[in-house]
């Protein structure tokens, strides 16, 4: 690339022409950035205009995108213990019945994890769950896991956030991280008893928030976003969480 122009500050009259050189470089940055957003059009690339929530929003603002989700059992651990009437989901650590060689998300259900039944591919969606003061995820992650090959039982690329197909927040009892990619970001702050996610799909972006009143933001992922997201939670032993309802529903 050509540089934008050339100056000589060495001269006294540079800056009585500085008026001038500045106007000058401005109509060249507009130049390229209109050829620059041309050749992105002509490969197809399609540019969406959106604006990314700020990170003091007003909870009310986040309840104007609020939907109401439930879990889907058939994506469920034999581990967890799901209740409709109160959307929650309950590990007693008691297994019941044998875990399943096969069936949907084997690598997935290896691990006391359930989706939730809707998958989220366009506007913005906001939700809030409950949590334990317990080692629980919460996240998004695309309908499908890393194939089970010849992986050892119960490995840690299934679980939420391990994997390139999934992003979550974490609660060890003692800390927040988020995960994605078997990348961990661990964060400061104590324990929330309610947390809040936002998924805008358009902006590519996932906020975390901790609930109590208003919201205070936990942590932001920027990502392109290329299937429907489910939501989904990874309950350990003794652990529970509950998808809360919209407050007018309730």
């Amino acid at each position: 690339m050509e540089p934008l122009m050339g100056t000589n500050c060495e001269e006294k009259q540079s800056f009585l022409q500085l008026p001038e050189t500045l106007a000058e470089l401005r109509t060249r940055l507009v130049d390229m950035g209109l050829s620059f957003i041309n050749q992105l059009l002509l490969k197809g690339i399609k540019m969406n205009s959106y604006e990314v929530l700020p990170p003091d929003v007003d909870r009310k603002i986040l309840l104007k995108c609020y939907c109401n989700l439930n879990f889907d059992p058939t994506t469920a651990s034999e581990e967890l213990f799901l209740f409709k009437e109160t959307h929650s989901v309950l590990n007693l650590g008691i297994l019941l019945e044998p875990f399943a060689a096969g069936g949907p998300f084997p690598g997935f259900k290896q691990w006391p994890q359930v989706l939730c039944s809707r998958g989220l591919a366009e506007g913005r969606h906001y939700w809030e769950a409950d949590v334990s003061n317990s080692w629980v995820c919460l996240g998004v992650t695309y309908r499908r896991s890393p194939p089970l090959g010849g992986r050892p039982r119960r490995s840690i690329v299934y679980l939420l956030g391990r994997n390139p197909y999934s992003w979550c927040l974490e609660w060890d009892s003692l800390k927040f991280s988020v995960w994605h990619n078997n990348t961990q970001t661990v964060l400061h702050g104590g324990y929330h008893r309610t947390l809040g996610v936002m998924l805008d799909c358009a902006a590519g972006c996932l906020s975390f928030y901790g609930v109590a009143g208003g919201v205070s933001l936990l942590y932001r992922f920027l990502a392109s976003f290329l299937e429907p997201l489910y939501p989904a939670v990874m309950v350990s032993s003794g652990a529970s969480v509950t998808l809360k309802q919209h407050p007018s529903e309730a």
